[in-house]
């Protein structure tokens, strides 16, 4: 009989067993968002795909962990499900079902003849019986401590990005502009020639890259540089009153600033950038004047070196998991001086005279004692009849340049 018995219960168990679902998942634990939101990707990898997004506070239940992430589960549309891979960094473990305390049955009995007891008046409490009979012990409920979120920095979805960029930049010129503008008022007047003028130089197309490392998911330093270049030419012939009589100018500036910079997204797509620069400055000039048969030109250049410092702001647009376009407005402040270099005239009688030296600024007073500022690069200070005012000259490379390019993300 006793091993009917046996056999009977042994089936019982298999057979309750065999009841339940194999496939169904159970959950040891569970998850609380801790950042401002959290990625969930289809692999244990940062670089694999994003399948949902969930905001701070939400909780995620967890069947395992793989190294560094967690893998989860969560409802989809139609209460399908979903698994996938968050990491550890983003979540804050918290306790499972399992171990949230819960009065079983006993224990809530107890605990209401307990509160009832206490409620009666002295009289009627109960006394333990003098039979030696102990009174029950009463389990004591001890509540979990408050759960405390931690300040968790979401780590970077990027290890690094590369930045692609061209546009259009505006410079201020400063005293090569003012060189080119008085020559023309100079000659002029000198040549008696109306209407026209030089013009100044102050648009240059612009190309660059820039490589960007993560320091947080907001914070990212930066090495670039960038390249532009422009020129002004400006003609004015008088052909009615004083025939052949004419003035040329054509300043041109190029530049390659070397920077580093932190750049910060307050949010996904908008950037603020500020940094340095470590300019490679060159410039260069052309004047030419003919009075009748008469003609003679000068052609000058000369570089140099300085630092400045620029600011942007940006916004960017996803293209594709890795790539975005961007577009941002630049703006740079830097005043380079200590251009050293040459100069070459020629005339009309074939006389051709090089001078090597620094590029000058300087005041020529004309015949109508009207003063005109001029640039040249001479080998001393100029001093000689009618100049004034003469100093190392100043190019102002500050400005606001407009850029537009790709960003590919690794």
């Amino acid at each position: 009989m006793k091993r009917k018995i046996f056999i009977f219960a042994l089936w019982l168990a298999l057979s309750s067993s065999l009841l339940l679902p194999l496939d169904a998942p159970k959950f040891p634990f569970r998850l609380e968002v801790a950042t401002e939101q959290a990625n969930i990707r289809e692999k244990p990898d940062i670089g694999s795909v994003i399948i949902r997004q969930v905001p701070r506070g939400t909780i995620l239940e967890s069947t395992k962990k793989i190294g560094e992430w967690y893998l989860v589960r969560l409802k989809a549309e139609e209460d399908q499900l979903l698994l996938g891979y968050v990491h550890e960094s983003l979540v804050l473990r918290i306790e499972s079902e399992a171990e949230e305390p819960e009065l079983i049955e006993e224990e809530k009995i107890v605990a209401e003849e307990k509160l009832e007891e206490e409620e009666k008046p002295e009289a009627e409490k109960k006394i333990p019986e003098e039979k030696g009979e102990e009174p029950k012990k009463e389990k004591i409920q001890i509540a979990p401590p408050p759960t405390v979120t931690p300040m968790v920095l979401e780590p970077s979805e990027k290890r690094f990005m590369l930045s692609i960029l061209g546009g259009g930049n505006y410079i201020s010129g400063g005293d090569l502009n003012e060189g080119a503008e008085g020559f023309g008022e100079f000659y002029q007047d000198e040549l008696q020639i109306e209407g026209g003028e030089s013009k100044p130089l102050h648009l240059a197309y612009i190309f660059g890259a820039e490589l960007s490392f993560p320091l947080t998911s907001r914070i990212f330093l930066g090495i670039g540089a960038d390249y532009f270049r422009g020129r002004k030419e400006s003609s004015v012939e008088q052909s009615e009153i004083t025939p052949g009589n004419s003035f040329t100018t054509r300043p041109e500036i190029q530049a390659l600033p070397l920077r580093a910079f932190f750049s910060y997204y307050p949010v996904s797509f908008l950037f603020l950038k500020g940094g340095v620069e470590y300019y490679f400055a060159k410039i260069s000039y052309y004047y030419r004047f003919q009075e009748g048969e008469y003609w003679k030109e000068w052609e000058g250049n000369a570089d140099s070196r300085g630092i400045g410092i620029m600011g942007a702001l940006g916004m960017e647009w996803n293209l594709a998991s890795r790539i975005s376009f961007f577009a941002e407005a630049t703006g740079r402040y830097a005043k380079i001086n200590g251009f050293e270099g040459d100069d070459t005239s020629r005339d009309t009688e074939g006389l051709i005279y090089t001078e090597a030296g620094t590029l000058y600024s300087f005041q020529v007073t004309g015949t109508s004692q009207k003063v005109y500022p001029q640039l040249f690069i001479r080998d001393r200070k100029p001093a000689e009849a009618r100049v004034s005012d003469a100093r190392e000259a100043e190019v102002d490379f500050s400005g606001i340049a407009l850029r537009l390019g790709f960003r590919i993300k690794f």
